[in-house]
């Protein structure tokens, strides 16, 4: 089928054109002409469907083929052990953009040798901090053994023996010690004058004065047997170490 350009027609092709009774037809356009529009049909046999069925969809992976500057800010980042989705929310991208990058091999690979400058600049840094370690002690060692001893200060002797101490497995034990008083039993009048006159009338009793007016006579009531209990196993307590103290210093004392 031929059509002049010079006489504007148009053309409308249904899809009943695009198939005939053979098999599916494959639409090409070539100009022989400047001026002439051609459009070639071509039948498709049974054997060129199979095969293209056979074939599939061409599926190619997406490459980068120039590395910009905002490759290299990704790279570090992901390199630097930022999440992709992070990432892509503080660079306003897609996290899909960022994992089609990541399936490249070229931005794999920028990922990797940034990777790895930050693992040898970690390696670096912890090699020079034991060094600069190794300096620090070997100085203080020296001005220990030398003249200049004397320079030294006790406090920070104290400080440096506590410091490495604490480091060669030295380190001070620290012990809580609990202390667990019945108050199930009552004390006697003696004891309870003796502990007034000792430490106030008042010293174990504290009333809470922010209370509501209306329940302040029964709290009251409350607090002042609480009080009385406690009270009385802290008499105990100090009754039973003088007695205690009295037996270790014997009878001679």
């Amino acid at each position: 089928m031929r059509l002049e350009a010079a006489t504007k027609e148009k053309l409308d092709i249904t899809l009943e054109d695009l198939f005939s009774p053979e098999g599916p037809l494959v639409v090409s356009t070539s100009l022989e002409k400047t001026e002439d529009l051609v459009l070639e049909t071509v039948s498709l046999s049974e054997c060129d469907i199979a095969e293209l069925v056979q074939e599939g969809p061409s599926r190619s992976y997406a490459t980068v083929q120039h590395t910009r500057a905002y490759h290299h800010v990704m790279a570090l980042k992901l390199a630097a052990g930022e999440k992709a989705g992070v990432v892509a929310r503080s660079l306003n991208l897609q996290p899909s953009t960022i994992s089609r990058l990541l399936a490249t091999p070229q931005f794999s690979a920028l990922v990797e040798s940034y990777r790895d400058k930050f693992v040898q600049q970690a390696v670096d840094t912890y090699a020079l901090m034991e060094l600069v370690t190794m300096e620090s002690v070997s100085a203080l060692h020296e001005r220990l053994t030398g003249n200049e001893r004397d320079t030294i200060s006790l406090e920070a002797l104290r400080r440096i023996s506590e410091t490495f101490s604490d480091r060669t497995g030295h380190s001070p034990v620290r012990r809580s010690q609990s202390v667990n008083l019945n108050a199930s039993g009552s004390i006697s009048d003696i004891t309870l004058e003796r502990v007034k006159s000792r430490h106030g009338e008042d010293a174990f009793y504290k009333p809470d004065v922010s209370q509501p007016a209306l329940e302040k006579g029964h709290e009251k009531e409350t607090l002042d047997q609480g009080a009385q209990v406690s009270i009385a196993a802290v008499f105990e307590s100090v009754e039973k170490q003088e007695v205690v103290v009295a037996s270790s210093e014997g009878p001679g004392v």
